[in-house]
């Protein structure tokens, strides 16, 4: 089975520059993919109880994504990103 790879969050001002993707491996794992162009920067496991997930989504906040779109996209609600 091949990797499947899936965007998940477009970018916040319409740029390319950062972009979030889904990816499931060959093995069955699921993970977060955070890249800067086409450099992946960061690979997250795909658990939301994870502190690097709980990071990860509040630095998203604070560069400005909307919040109902990060809720909507990780699953967390509004009030958690907000703190």
């Amino acid at each position: 089975m091949k990797n499947k790879i899936q965007q998940i969050l477009l970018p916040a001002n319409g740029s390319l520059d950062l972009t979030v993707l889904k990816t499931v491996n060959e093995h069955e794992e699921t993970y977060w993919s955070v890249l800067i162009g086409l450099a992946e920067i960061e690979r997250l496991p795909h658990d939301k109880n994870h502190i690097v997930f709980k990071i990860l989504v509040g630095r998203f906040y604070n560069t400005g994504y909307r919040l109902n779109n990060l809720s909507q996209v990780f699953g967390v609600s509004e009030k958690t990103i907000r703190k």
